[in-house]
C-alpha cells in the first residue's frame, strides 16, 4: 500500500497577457497597475531602471508614470538613494474601503434598533458622485411605514439625509452642487441657492436636518451623520415617517434615538468622541441653528 500524502490543490500559474494584449483595456493604466504592483512586491522600493527593466517597459514612460504617482502620493521617492516606494495615499484609500466594510457591519443594529424603538423605517446612506444612495434599510414592521429600496439614489439637496450630507461634503464639491441645476421637486424643495446655503450651514451647526416634504409630497424625515475616525461625516443615517403625523415632542424623541444610534456607530469606527456633534433639538425651520 503506498503511503498516503496531504495534497494542496493550487491553481495553475498562467502567464499573463503582455500590456496592451487585452482588448478593451487602457495601455496607460495597464501599465500603472504594473508598476504598483512591482513596487508592493519590494519592501524597499525599486529605481526606475530596476523597473523598467522588470516590467520591460521603457525608462522615459516609468520616469513619466512614478513622477506623476509620487506628484500625486501614491508612491515615494527615497532621498538621494533613487528608490520608489508605495506611498501613505494608497494606505489611505484602503482604509476607506475597510471602513466602507466596517459602516454596513456596524451599522445594521443600530438601524434595527431604531426600527424597534419609533416603530418606522430606518435608513442608511452615503454619497455616491453627486447624489446620495441607500446602501442599507430596514423597514418597520407597522402597516403605514415608509418603504425604499437599497440602491436607491436621491438628489443630494433635497431630503434629510441628502442636505446632511451635502452640508458635510468638501467646500470644492459643495461648491459644485450649488451651481449647478436645482430642480424644485415640491413646494418646499430648497431650491434657491442662497437659501439651500443657509440651510447647510444651519445643518453643520445643530448636527441634524429635517425633510419636509421637500424630495416626495406626504414624506417628511429626520438625518444625523455617522462620522469615522477622521471625524469627517461618511455617511447619514435617516428615519423617514409619513408627513404630518407626529408632534414635537415625538419628533424630539426620535431625534433624540437617532443621534445616540448615529453617535455609537461612528465610536465604533474610530471617531474621537470629541469630535462627533452636539446634537440638540432646534425645530424644524431649516434655517435655525
Amino acid at each position: 500500500m503506498k503511503n498516503q500524502e496531504n495534497t494542496t490543490m493550487s491553481p495553475p500559474s498562467l502567464t499573463p497577457p503582455r500590456i496592451g494584449e487585452t482588448p478593451g483595456l487602457v495601455p496607460a493604466i495597464e501599465k500603472l497597475d504594473a508598476i504598483l504592483e512591482f513596487l508592493a512586491e519590494r519592501e524597499h522600493g525599486a529605481t526606475i531602471t530596476q523597473t523598467s527593466v522588470a516590467l520591460e517597459l521603457p525608462k522615459s514612460t516609468v520616469h513619466r508614470i512614478l513622477g506623476t504617482l509620487e506628484h500625486l502620493g501614491y508612491v515615494e521617492l527615497s532621498d538621494g538613494a533613487g528608490m520608489y516606494r508605495l506611498g501613505y495615499k494608497l494606505l489611505m484609500l484602503s482604509r476607506r474601503v475597510n471602513h466602507n466594510q466596517s459602516l454596513l457591519r456596524v451599522a445594521r443594529p443600530a438601524l434595527a434598533g431604531l426600527v424597534e424603538q419609533t416603530r418606522e423605517t430606518a435608513k442608511l446612506n452615503v454619497v455616491q458622485g453627486l447624489s446620495a444612495c441607500v446602501v442599507d434599510r430596514i423597514e418597520s414592521s407597522a402597516e403605514m411605514k415608509i418603504s425604499v429600496v437599497v440602491g436607491a439614489v436621491f438628489p443630494i439637496y433635497a431630503g434629510a439625509a441628502s442636505r446632511l450630507l451635502l452640508a458635510h461634503l468638501p467646500e470644492p464639491m459643495r461648491r459644485q452642487i450649488l451651481g449647478g441645476p436645482l430642480t424644485q421637486f415640491t413646494e418646499t424643495t430648497l431650491a434657491d441657492r442662497d437659501a439651500l446655503s443657509r440651510s447647510l450651514e444651519a445643518a453643520r451647526a445643530r448636527g441634524y436636518t429635517f425633510d419636509n416634504e421637500e424630495c416626495v409630497r406626504g414624506i417628511s424625515a429626520l438625518a444625523c451623520p455617522v462620522m469615522d475616525f477622521t471625524g469627517e461625516a461618511i455617511a447619514a443615517i435617516s428615519v423617514p415617517f409619513i408627513a404630518n403625523t407626529k408632534t414635537e415632542s415625538m419628533l424630539q424623541e426620535i431625534l433624540r434615538l437617532l443621534a445616540d444610534a448615529c453617535r455609537s456607530v461612528s465610536l465604533a469606527l474610530g471617531c474621537p468622541p470629541d469630535a462627533y456633534p452636539s446634537i440638540r433639538w432646534v425645530g424644524t425651520d431649516p434655517f435655525t441653528a
